[in-house]
């Protein structure tokens, strides 16, 4: 029974991955002492879209960017720009709507970066260019180490007779690099 749940997990698992339709990667350039821009940019997978930033009251949720601590750590600086929209009618609103096809980007300005909180993955450069500031590097991770995962997920397919399906060492290698240059995971 144990191994039947483990399979249906896994299979679970593997589909609701096969589902995102949007992945991210984030990155920031330092413009002087005190000033940084944050550059945020998704991938979209065919047939899914990406709502705007500013969407009617009426109409789905629109894309936001949270920023916690923001006043006490840093200070935006301006608006947040994004890359163009495409416009178009949505029947099942009954509105005009703007959204994103493929490709969306963000830049956000900031001031005074103490803390870079990062995706694990997908935050490497950002990292990267961030070591020799002041600013606290966060690195987020959605699930148990890297290599961990790696092994047991190996492990399991390997009982079960199946394929496996396991993180790539180019992605071991690039995760647990970012797990030495974060401050914190």
């Amino acid at each position: 029974m144990r191994n039947l749940l483990l399979l249906y997990t896994i299979l679970f698992a593997t589909i609701l991955k096969a589902q995102e339709p949007v992945t991210w990667v984030t990155g920031f350039e330092k413009v002087s002492n005190t000033e940084y821009v944050l550059s945020f940019e998704a991938s979209i997978i065919e047939n899914w879209h990406l709502y705007a930033l500013d969407l009617p009251e009426d109409g789905p949720v629109p894309t936001e960017f949270v920023f916690k601590n923001e006043g006490e750590a840093y200070e935006l600086v301006g608006a947040i720009t994004a890359s163009e929209s495409i416009t178009e009618f949505d029947p099942i609103f009954e509105m005009e709507l703007s959204y994103f096809d493929k490709k969306a980007s963000s830049l956000i300005d900031l001031e005074n970066l103490d803390v870079l909180v990062g995706w694990s993955s997908f935050s490497l450069n950002s990292f990267l260019k961030a070591k020799n500031s002041k600013c606290i590097k966060i690195l987020e991770r959605g699930s148990t180490h890297i290599q961990y995962q790696k092994d047991i997920l190996k492990e399991e397919y390997n009982l079960h007779g199946l394929r496996p399906e396991i993180p790539s060492d180019y992605i071991v290698a690039k995760e647990k690099l970012e797990y030495d240059l974060a401050d914190y995971i």
